[in-house]
Protein backbone atom coordinates (compact mmCIF):
# COMPACT_ATOMS: atom_id res chain seq x y z
CA UNK A 1 0.00 0.00 0.00
CA UNK A 2 1.07 3.74 -1.15
CA UNK A 3 -0.11 6.88 0.78
CA UNK A 4 0.11 10.02 -0.87
CA UNK A 5 -0.45 13.60 0.77
CA UNK A 6 -1.05 16.88 -0.86
CA UNK A 7 -0.81 19.06 2.32
CA UNK A 8 -1.91 22.25 0.03
CA UNK A 9 -5.18 20.92 -1.04
CA UNK A 10 -6.16 19.23 2.07
CA UNK A 11 -5.52 22.69 3.65
CA UNK A 12 -7.49 25.02 1.03
CA UNK A 13 -10.73 22.71 1.74
CA UNK A 14 -10.09 22.28 5.95
CA UNK A 15 -8.56 25.18 6.63
CA UNK A 16 -8.98 27.99 4.06
CA UNK A 17 -5.74 28.95 3.78
CA UNK A 18 -5.54 32.60 4.94
CA UNK A 19 -7.82 32.43 8.49
CA UNK A 20 -6.04 29.35 9.73
CA UNK A 21 -2.25 29.83 8.13
CA UNK A 22 -0.78 31.01 11.51
CA UNK A 23 -1.97 27.84 13.10
CA UNK A 24 -1.38 25.55 10.35
CA UNK A 25 1.07 23.01 12.22
CA UNK A 26 -1.77 22.43 14.94
CA UNK A 27 -4.70 21.81 12.26
CA UNK A 28 -2.02 19.65 10.20
CA UNK A 29 -1.24 17.53 13.87
CA UNK A 30 -4.73 17.02 14.93
CA UNK A 31 -5.44 15.90 11.75
CA UNK A 32 -2.98 13.13 11.75
CA UNK A 33 -2.90 12.15 15.57
CA UNK A 34 -6.49 12.04 16.07
CA UNK A 35 -5.83 14.48 19.71
CA UNK A 36 -5.02 17.98 21.10
CA UNK A 37 -1.98 19.89 21.01
CA UNK A 38 -1.65 19.16 24.79
CA UNK A 39 -1.07 15.73 23.49
CA UNK A 40 0.77 15.78 20.32
CA UNK A 41 3.12 18.67 21.32
CA UNK A 42 2.55 20.81 18.19
CA UNK A 43 1.00 23.63 19.70
CA UNK A 44 2.15 26.22 16.84
CA UNK A 45 4.62 27.23 13.71
CA UNK A 46 6.71 28.00 16.49
CA UNK A 47 6.83 28.63 20.54
CA UNK A 48 9.13 29.87 23.51
CA UNK A 49 11.82 26.90 24.39
CA UNK A 50 12.97 27.44 28.27
CA UNK A 51 15.68 25.70 27.84
CA UNK A 52 16.94 27.50 25.01
CA UNK A 53 15.64 30.60 25.79
CA UNK A 54 14.68 31.48 22.72
CA UNK A 55 11.51 31.22 20.24
CA UNK A 56 11.78 27.85 18.08
CA UNK A 57 10.27 26.42 14.97
CA UNK A 58 8.11 23.80 15.21
CA UNK A 59 10.13 21.00 13.31
CA UNK A 60 13.81 22.48 13.51
CA UNK A 61 16.36 19.38 14.95
CA UNK A 62 19.73 19.88 14.28
CA UNK A 63 20.34 16.30 14.54
CA UNK A 64 19.19 15.93 11.02
CA UNK A 65 20.50 18.23 8.50
CA UNK A 66 19.27 18.89 5.11
CA UNK A 67 20.81 16.53 2.64
CA UNK A 68 20.86 19.47 0.68
CA UNK A 69 23.25 22.05 0.78
CA UNK A 70 22.09 25.91 0.92
CA UNK A 71 18.86 24.66 0.58
CA UNK A 72 17.78 26.00 3.82
CA UNK A 73 15.23 29.15 4.30
CA UNK A 74 16.91 32.11 2.94
CA UNK A 75 16.58 34.89 5.54
CA UNK A 76 16.42 37.77 3.00
CA UNK A 77 13.81 36.36 0.92
CA UNK A 78 11.32 34.21 3.18
CA UNK A 79 8.14 35.44 3.60
CA UNK A 80 7.07 33.15 6.47
CA UNK A 81 8.55 34.62 9.66
CA UNK A 82 8.02 31.61 11.70
CA UNK A 83 10.33 29.56 9.16
CA UNK A 84 12.98 32.59 10.02
CA UNK A 85 12.55 31.25 13.75
CA UNK A 86 15.05 28.30 13.25
CA UNK A 87 18.30 28.11 13.87
CA UNK A 88 19.40 25.04 12.35
CA UNK A 89 18.70 23.64 8.78
CA UNK A 90 17.76 20.37 10.60
CA UNK A 91 14.23 19.06 10.38
CA UNK A 92 12.94 15.78 11.74
CA UNK A 93 9.02 15.11 13.83
CA UNK A 94 10.74 14.95 16.84
CA UNK A 95 8.40 17.10 18.41
CA UNK A 96 5.30 15.22 17.42
CA UNK A 97 4.81 13.16 20.76
CA UNK A 98 1.82 11.37 19.34
CA UNK A 99 1.44 8.44 16.77
CA UNK A 100 0.22 9.77 13.73
CA UNK A 101 -1.76 8.61 11.19
CA UNK A 102 0.92 7.51 8.89
CA UNK A 103 2.72 5.91 12.06
CA UNK A 104 -0.45 3.55 12.32
CA UNK A 105 -0.94 2.61 8.57
CA UNK A 106 2.59 1.83 9.02
CA UNK A 107 1.95 -0.81 12.03
CA UNK A 108 -0.94 -1.87 10.77
CA UNK A 109 0.83 -3.16 6.94
CA UNK A 110 3.79 -4.40 9.33
CA UNK A 111 6.33 -2.20 7.75
CA UNK A 112 4.66 -3.07 3.99
CA UNK A 113 3.33 1.16 3.26
CA UNK A 114 5.07 3.19 1.14
CA UNK A 115 4.02 6.03 2.85
CA UNK A 116 4.91 9.87 1.40
CA UNK A 117 4.30 13.16 2.21
CA UNK A 118 5.29 15.69 -0.43
CA UNK A 119 4.35 19.74 0.23
CA UNK A 120 5.78 23.23 -0.53
CA UNK A 121 6.52 23.73 3.48
CA UNK A 122 8.83 21.55 5.47
CA UNK A 123 6.13 21.30 8.20
CA UNK A 124 3.13 20.32 5.61
CA UNK A 125 5.48 17.13 4.94
CA UNK A 126 6.89 16.13 7.90
CA UNK A 127 3.70 16.20 9.78
CA UNK A 128 1.70 14.48 7.42
CA UNK A 129 4.43 11.95 6.56
CA UNK A 130 4.75 11.23 11.26
CA UNK A 131 8.17 9.07 12.36
CA UNK A 132 7.56 6.65 9.73
CA UNK A 133 6.83 7.92 6.50
CA UNK A 134 9.16 9.56 3.96
CA UNK A 135 8.57 13.23 3.85
CA UNK A 136 9.69 16.13 0.97
CA UNK A 137 9.44 19.57 0.57
CA UNK A 138 9.78 22.52 -1.74
CA UNK A 139 13.55 24.17 -0.99
CA UNK A 140 12.52 27.97 -2.71
CA UNK A 141 16.47 28.73 -1.69
CA UNK A 142 17.35 25.06 -3.70
CA UNK A 143 14.59 25.31 -6.28
CA UNK A 144 13.95 21.26 -5.82
CA UNK A 145 12.34 18.59 -3.20
CA UNK A 146 14.69 18.13 -0.64
CA UNK A 147 14.50 15.97 2.83
CA UNK A 148 17.00 15.16 5.54
CA UNK A 149 19.21 13.10 7.30
CA UNK A 150 16.03 11.78 9.54
CA UNK A 151 14.85 10.23 6.45
CA UNK A 152 17.56 8.95 4.25
CA UNK A 153 21.00 8.73 4.39
CA UNK A 154 21.82 10.11 1.33
CA UNK A 155 19.00 10.86 -1.97
CA UNK A 156 17.94 7.56 -3.72
CA UNK A 157 19.09 8.34 -7.63
CA UNK A 158 15.19 8.18 -8.61
CA UNK A 159 15.26 11.25 -6.29
CA UNK A 160 18.43 13.12 -7.46
CA UNK A 161 17.38 12.30 -11.43
CA UNK A 162 13.55 14.22 -10.42
CA UNK A 163 15.53 17.05 -9.31
CA UNK A 164 18.39 17.16 -12.03
CA UNK A 165 15.58 18.44 -14.52
CA UNK A 166 14.75 21.20 -12.87
CA UNK A 167 11.36 21.26 -13.45
CA UNK A 168 10.93 24.02 -11.39
CA UNK A 169 12.52 26.39 -14.19
CA UNK A 170 10.10 25.36 -16.85
CA UNK A 171 7.79 27.91 -15.20
CA UNK A 172 10.41 31.18 -15.48
CA UNK A 173 8.89 33.94 -18.16
CA UNK A 174 5.36 32.12 -17.72
CA UNK A 175 2.45 33.84 -15.28
CA UNK A 176 -0.79 31.83 -13.27
CA UNK A 177 -3.35 32.10 -15.79
CA UNK A 178 -7.19 31.75 -15.87
CA UNK A 179 -8.11 28.97 -18.15
CA UNK A 180 -11.47 29.85 -18.38
CA UNK A 181 -12.86 33.62 -19.81
CA UNK A 182 -13.44 35.78 -16.26
CA UNK A 183 -17.48 35.27 -16.87
CA UNK A 184 -16.79 31.63 -16.70
CA UNK A 185 -16.22 31.66 -12.74
CA UNK A 186 -18.57 32.40 -10.38
CA UNK A 187 -16.52 35.21 -9.13
CA UNK A 188 -15.36 35.99 -12.03
CA UNK A 189 -15.73 39.93 -11.44
CA UNK A 190 -14.04 39.59 -7.95
CA UNK A 191 -10.55 39.27 -8.71
CA UNK A 192 -9.52 42.85 -7.62
CA UNK A 193 -9.62 42.90 -3.34
CA UNK A 194 -8.12 45.25 -0.97
CA UNK A 195 -7.54 42.63 1.42
CA UNK A 196 -5.50 40.84 -0.86
CA UNK A 197 -1.44 41.00 -0.84
CA UNK A 198 -0.19 42.46 -3.56
CA UNK A 199 3.63 40.71 -3.34
CA UNK A 200 6.68 42.10 -5.54
CA UNK A 201 6.02 41.41 -9.10
CA UNK A 202 2.80 39.10 -8.49
CA UNK A 203 0.22 41.48 -8.59
CA UNK A 204 -3.62 40.75 -6.97
CA UNK A 205 -5.35 39.92 -10.20
CA UNK A 206 -5.39 37.39 -13.29
CA UNK A 207 -2.09 37.23 -15.06
CA UNK A 208 0.06 36.46 -11.93
CA UNK A 209 3.95 36.68 -13.78
CA UNK A 210 6.08 34.19 -12.18
CA UNK A 211 9.30 36.14 -13.39
CA UNK A 212 12.40 35.39 -14.35
CA UNK A 213 14.32 32.21 -12.89
CA UNK A 214 17.00 34.93 -11.32
CA UNK A 215 14.19 36.61 -9.65
CA UNK A 216 15.26 36.41 -6.24
CA UNK A 217 11.53 35.64 -5.59
CA UNK A 218 11.00 33.33 -8.87
CA UNK A 219 10.23 30.23 -6.51
CA UNK A 220 7.91 31.80 -3.78
CA UNK A 221 5.86 32.61 -6.67
CA UNK A 222 5.68 29.33 -7.48
CA UNK A 223 4.89 27.97 -4.18
CA UNK A 224 2.16 30.83 -3.83
CA UNK A 225 0.39 29.67 -7.21
CA UNK A 226 -1.22 26.26 -8.88
CA UNK A 227 2.49 25.75 -10.35
CA UNK A 228 3.15 24.42 -6.79
CA UNK A 229 0.23 22.08 -6.71
CA UNK A 230 1.30 21.22 -10.60
CA UNK A 231 5.31 20.57 -9.02
CA UNK A 232 3.69 18.08 -6.33
CA UNK A 233 1.50 16.43 -9.01
CA UNK A 234 4.66 15.46 -10.76
CA UNK A 235 6.65 14.50 -7.66
CA UNK A 236 3.47 12.16 -6.95
CA UNK A 237 3.15 10.73 -10.19
CA UNK A 238 7.50 9.98 -10.11
CA UNK A 239 6.58 7.91 -6.74
CA UNK A 240 3.75 6.07 -8.08
CA UNK A 241 5.88 4.18 -10.86
CA UNK A 242 8.94 3.80 -8.15
CA UNK A 243 9.16 0.88 -6.10
CA UNK A 244 10.79 1.39 -3.46
CA UNK A 245 13.44 -1.67 -2.42
CA UNK A 246 12.90 -1.25 1.03
CA UNK A 247 9.88 -0.51 3.66
CA UNK A 248 9.32 3.14 5.31
CA UNK A 249 9.42 1.90 8.84
CA UNK A 250 11.68 4.36 10.48
CA UNK A 251 14.92 2.80 12.19
CA UNK A 252 14.16 5.27 15.34
CA UNK A 253 10.50 4.47 15.85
Amino acid sequence: MRIFVDTNLLLDVLAKREPFYPAAARVWTMAETGTVPAAHGMVGNVWFDREQGRLVYNIEDPEHHLLTAGADVERSTEIDPTQKAAKVDGRSPATILASTFSDELAVHTNGQAKIFAVSVKDRGAVSLAGHAGKAFWFSKAGGAFVTSSYYYDHYPDWVQAWNAQKPALTYAGQSWELMQDPSEYLFGDSDERAYETDFPGFGRTFPHPYGAADDKYFTTRLTLSSAGNSLKAGWRRMISTFRPAHTVTHEGM
